[in-house]
């Protein structure tokens, strides 16, 4: 019996439980991705929870002896996971995403990339991880935007003029934001907001 293939929402951070909130798909399993109904296999959510908790902890071991003992390496079931690890700056757990065989080019919904996500969280280091694996710095997401353009908004200077150093092009001509951006009166630091749940 094989389980439904498991599609990431947006990967918000739930703040009752501080895990990555992921939808199940109720789709059909995917050819060669579907997960083997074992007596010893723990619940979807289960395994969800250790990789989510695995990357808010940056723990790299924890996530590779989970993505082993599932045989989840190279699979769908990875996609996604990046880009909570980018926005997050865990360079660790990033690493073993990537050595796990998740997609650097996988996009959600709205076209956002785990870079894109690095550029719009001022995550430079994740930034540099990921176009070392061959990330595509000018990915357009559904509103047009680059990740360059993200950058504009929410990265510092020092990441910006990398980002412009290594070919990244914007699609949109407003002004770059000045740095640090200012904060709103009554809500938390620019760095600690929750991103916005996906809408499907």
């Amino acid at each position: 019996m094989a389980l439904p293939y498991i599609k990431p929402a947006n990967n918000c951070v739930n703040p009752s439980c501080g895990r990555a909130v992921f939808r199940i798909s109720r789709l059909s399993p995917q050819p060669g991705y579907a997960w083997r109904y074992s007596a010893h296999m723990k619940s979807k959510e289960d395994i969800e929870c250790e990789i989510s908790d695995a990357i808010v902890a940056d723990d790299a071991d924890a996530l590779s002896a989970t993505i082993a003992s599932h045989s989840l390496s190279g699979t769908r079931i990875l996609d996604g996971w990046l880009s909570l690890a980018s926005q997050l700056g865990q360079l660790n757990t990033l690493g073993a995403l990537l050595q796990s065989g998740a997609p650097v080019g996988w996009a959600n919904s709205d076209g956002e990339t785990a870079f894109s996500y690095a550029c719009s969280r001022n995550q430079l280091g994740a930034a540099k991880l990921l176009f070392e694996h061959g990330a595509n710095i000018n990915s357009v997401d559904s509103s047009g935007g680059t990740p360059l353009d993200c950058a504009v908004c929410h990265a510092d200077p020092e990441f910006r003029s990398w980002l412009k150093s290594i070919g990244a092009i914007r699609n949109f001509d407003y002004d770059e934001w000045p740095w640090p951006p200012a904060q709103t009166p009554g809500e938390p630091p620019w760095d600690q907001l929750e991103p916005p749940e996906d809408a499907e």
